[in-house]
């Protein structure tokens, strides 16, 4: 590794932090989720920076630590889904005692909000339980906006295996959903 090709790490910060923000935003849109989890992938980069390979893009391996710790995070949150699951079936639903305030007209209905948060936790789910090599292209290109070229770059594939892992994950993400909804249709 040559150091001196190396940026100082507070300006990999700087010059980063709001764009992966803004993925991790995307996949847990609460601010102070996705302010956690940007300070851990720059925890996690800090730690291993004075190892970091000179041959890949900055940008590139603090993706992939970004997509690691959200697939990490997302499993996580099964895990814990499951476990409450388990501990308060035949417990009653207390939701019907719950006090409705008065809505904004412009404001979507409670329960339309509801309805988006528990589809972005089946999508979020389902893409937890894909395999990593399909999960991470499905983050990479859908919820990251990365290009064909880029997404290539940061898996180490070519332009081609980016689009082809793409389309069959895209391919198992359907079928995992289709499951997963039948249930909740």
């Amino acid at each position: 590794m040559n150091d001196e090709r190396l940026p100082p790490f507070e300006q990999v910060v700087e010059q980063y932090q709001q764009r992966l923000f803004d993925l991790v935003y995307r996949l847990f849109p609460d601010v102070d989720d996705a302010e956690d989890l940007v300070q851990e992938v720059f925890f996690r980069a800090w730690r291993a920076y004075d190892r970091f390979r000179n041959d890949a893009d900055v940008y590139s391996w603090l993706y992939r630590i970004t997509l690691n710790l959200c697939r990490e995070r997302i499993r996580s949150r099964i895990a814990v889904r499951k476990l409450i699951a388990q501990d308060t079936s035949g417990t009653p639903d207390d939701s019907t005692d719950r006090c409705a305030t008065t809505a904004d007209p412009a404001e979507p209905a409670p329960g339309e909000h509801l309805e988006r948060e528990e589809l972005r936790r089946r999508v979020r789910d389902a893409i937890g339980r894909l395999p990593d090599r399909f999960a991470r292209v499905i983050m990479l290109r859908d919820i990251g906006g990365m290009s064909y070229e880029e997404m290539a770059r940061v898996l180490g594939i070519s332009v081609t295996a980016a689009g082809v892992r793409l389309n069959r994950a895209r391919a198992l993400l359907r079928k995992e959903l289709a499951h997963e909804m039948k249930d909740y249709l």
